[in-house]
C-alpha cells in the first residue's frame, strides 16, 4: 500500500511525501525491490541523482529482473550525462521484458 500511496503523491509532484511513502514501505519490507525504485525515483525528483542511483543499485540487487530500476537508472545516468551507461541499462531492460 506504501509503494501504491509513494506513486501517487509522485504523479501529484509531493516529493517529499511521496519519499515517506517509500521509506516507510522500506522499513516494513527492507527486501522490496520496488520500494528501493520508488525512493529511487523520488529522489531523482528533488535532484539527488547519486542517492537514486543507490536506490536503484539496491532494486537491482534485490531483484535483477526488475526492468523498472534498470530504465530509472538509465534516466539517471542520461540526466548526468552518461550516455554509455544509461544506454546499457536500457539495453539491461529490454533483455529482460
Amino acid at each position: 500500500a506504501y509503494i501504491n500511496k509513494g506513486n501517487a503523491l509522485l504523479a501529484l509532484r509531493n516529493i517529499q511525501e511521496a519519499l515517506a511513502s517509500y521509506n516507510e514501505a522500506i522499513k516494513l519490507n527492507p527486501i522490496f525491490s520496488n520500494a528501493y525504485s520508488g525512493k529511487g525515483n523520488a529522489l531523482s525528483a528533488l535532484g539527488n541523482n547519486q542517492e537514486a542511483l543507490a536506490c536503484y543499485d539496491r532494486a537491482i540487487g534485490l531483484d535483477p529482473k526488475n526492468a523498472n530500476a534498470y530504465i530509472n537508472k538509465g534516466k539517471v545516468l542520461s540526466a548526468m550525462g552518461s550516455k554509455q551507461e544509461a544506454l546499457e541499462c536500457s539495453n539491461k531492460a529490454i533483455g529482460l521484458d
